[in-house]
C-alpha cells in the first residue's frame, strides 16, 4: 500500500535524510510504503501524478515548489486519489494553494503532518474511538 510523495525540487534541495527516514518508519509502522519522486519541472509533476493514480496509490503528499500552473492546479482538484499539497519552505504562500488540502508554514515538519492526516483518513474506520488528528 502506497503513498506517493511528489516534490518539485525548484531550490536543487533534497528533504533532510532524518525527515526521510520519519516518513518511512510511520508509514511503516501502519502498514505503508512512502515513494518518493523527485521532479525537476510542471510536466514532470503532472507526470508523476499520473502514475501515481495509475499504479493505484492510496494517498498522494505534493510539494510543487513554486509551481501554480493552471494545468497542475486543475490536474490537482480533480485527483481521484486523496492529495495533500505541502510547502516546507516555511514561508507563507505568494500564490493560492494548487488545493484546498495544503499545509505551509511548518518546514520539513509538515510532510510528517501531512502523513498523519493521510494515515488517519485510510486507517479511520480502523480506529472508530480514539482520539484523531484531524478528524
Amino acid at each position: 500500500m502506497a503513498i506517493h510523495l511528489i516534490r518539485h525540487d525548484d531550490a536543487a534541495r533534497g528533504l533532510p535524510a532524518a525527515v526521510l527516514g520519519q516518513l518511512s518508519g510511520r508509514a511503516a509502522d501502519a502498514g505503508h510504503l512512502v515513494l518518493l519522486q523527485h521532479c525537476d519541472g510542471e510536466y514532470a509533476v503532472l507526470r508523476a501524478l499520473e502514475r501515481a493514480e495509475r499504479e493505484g496509490a492510496e494517498a498522494i503528499l505534493l510539494d510543487p515548489g513554486m509551481l501554480c500552473g493552471a494545468c497542475l492546479r486543475a490536474r490537482a482538484v480533480r485527483s481521484r486519489v486523496p492529495l495533500i499539497e505541502v510547502h516546507d519552505d516555511g514561508a507563507a504562500p505568494t500564490e493560492p494553494s494548487l488545493h484546498e488540502g495544503a499545509i505551509h508554514g511548518y518546514g520539513a515538519q509538515g510532510y510528517v503532518l501531512a502523513l498523519e492526516l493521510v494515515l488517519e483518513s485510510i486507517d479511520c474506520a480502523r480506529c472508530a474511538g480514539d482520539v484523531h488528528v484531524g478528524t
